[in-house]
């Protein structure tokens, strides 16, 4: 009789077996459930780091735009315009309407300026880039006569992180207010 009592008491091999499946289950399971949150957690970051440098790149093309305009303040006006028309490269930027189409708005002339660390009117060429020091950023300035009193100041900050390339694009018109 004690050995039929020991062996009610005992699990069957077939119990153990669904145990078993149940754990390896539970465990798939989690492995999804912590994949999914890894891969939204990393999302997350790449999301609020592109921000950051999207705001900070605004931040970058704000502040030239406000340089241009205190050039523009402290020199005649005829000073100012004709950085529209000489001492800059030739414009590669692409321009946009200002109803974001992608048609040219057209312009009398157009120069670019590279302005990265330095405030002061560099033409682009293979040495000057535009580089802000310390940052993954680089700056450009374009300068439009639209006409004789109005000059259009386009700004492109550009960088390069782990999702890619990217610009941010500030523009401004300027007229002759002062002279």
């Amino acid at each position: 009789m004690r050995s039929i009592k020991s062996i009610k008491g005992t699990k069957s091999i077939k119990g153990i077996g669904s145990a078993i499946f149940e754990i390896l289950v539970v465990i798939a399971i989690m492995g999804i459930v912590i994949t999914s949150v890894v891969a939204s957690s990393t999302r997350s970051v790449k999301n609020s780091l592109h921000a950051r440098y999207q705001a900070e790149s605004t931040r970058f093309g704000q502040e030239l735009i406000e340089w241009i305009r205190s050039e523009r303040d402290n020199n005649t006006w005829t000073v100012f315009a004709a950085h529209g028309t000489t001492g800059g490269s030739v414009c590669s930027l692409p321009t946009i309407a200002p109803t974001g189409t992608p048609t040219p708005r057209p312009a009398t002339t157009c120069q670019e300026y590279c302005i990265g660390d330095s405030t002061a009117w560099t033409a682009c060429n293979a040495v000057a880039q535009g580089a802000i020091s310390g940052t993954p950023y680089f700056r450009r300035a374009q300068i439009r006569t639209i006409d004789a009193s109005t000059t259009e100041v386009i700004v492109v900050v550009a960088w390069t992180d782990g999702i890619g390339d990217h610009t941010s694009r500030v523009t401004t018109q300027l007229t002759s207010w002062n002279n």
